[in-house]
């Protein structure tokens, strides 16, 4: 029996990948990083906190990594503040399917905090979540599993008995590394993904994957 559903933000939420992508491939030129020579899927869905202490070591960046992450923050909020957000097509009919089946419901995002609570608020759908989780508040982000075990404590929920949304593959290696069911949305704003390790891959949220998400929700 499923007791709460977790939803990944970025590209899950909103389609903001690309968003991400544009302001820390700015961010990444005003620091010297030679872009052309990142792998950048691979970043998609990995901790702000990883994602900054491999760029600070590869590329000696003259600034610790709680800087260039509090840098990298401030330049998304800012950027988001000046974006129409829309959600998902078909999330608001899923969040509405879960919360009249009584199940808990949360965000467990690699984003910061402040773009997290921007998001829910600018969308009108903070109401469904009982939690809002950044991977910021736990030791080891995604693709370790802290931060959907911590989402889960705080729900009360028992991980075994806890749905994972993930359009990534470092969110859903974290989904599985917890021990949860994880369903994948390939999103074709992530980037080519390797979601082999969800236990369901779908498209979209409306129409029969919108159904088969509803039928695994047991």
């Amino acid at each position: 029996m499923v007791e709460a559903v977790i939803f990944d933000m970025d590209g899950v939420m909103i389609d903001s990948e690309r968003e991400h992508y544009q302001v820390e491939q700015k961010f990444f030129q005003e620091l010297g990083i030679d872009t052309e020579a990142l792998e950048y899927n691979k970043f998609v869905g990995l901790s702000s906190k990883l994602m900054w202490t491999e760029l600070q070591e590869t590329f000696a960046l003259p600034f610790t990594v709680a800087e260039l992450m509090a840098k990298a923050a401030a330049k998304l909020q800012a950027h988001f503040e000046q974006l129409e957000l829309n959600p998902m097509p078909g999330l608001i009919e899923l969040l509405d399917y879960i919360n009249e089946r009584s199940m808990l419901i949360a965000v467990a995002s690699s984003s910061p905090m402040g773009l997290i609570g921007l998001v829910v608020d600018r969308l009108g759908i903070r109401n469904y979540f009982d939690v809002l989780v950044s991977g910021d508040e736990v030791a080891q982000g995604k693709p370790f599993p802290d931060v959907y075990l911590h989402t889960a404590a705080l729900l009360g929920a028992s991980p075994e008995h806890c749905v994972v949304i993930e359009d990534s593959a470092n969110g859903s290696r974290a989904a599985k590394k917890a021990n949860m069911t994880c369903i994948g949305f390939r999103n074709p704003s992530s980037g080519e993904q390797d979601l082999s390790g969800c236990d369901l891959v779908v498209e979209s949220f409306t129409g029969k994957d919108l159904e088969i998400i509803e039928e695994n929700l047991w």
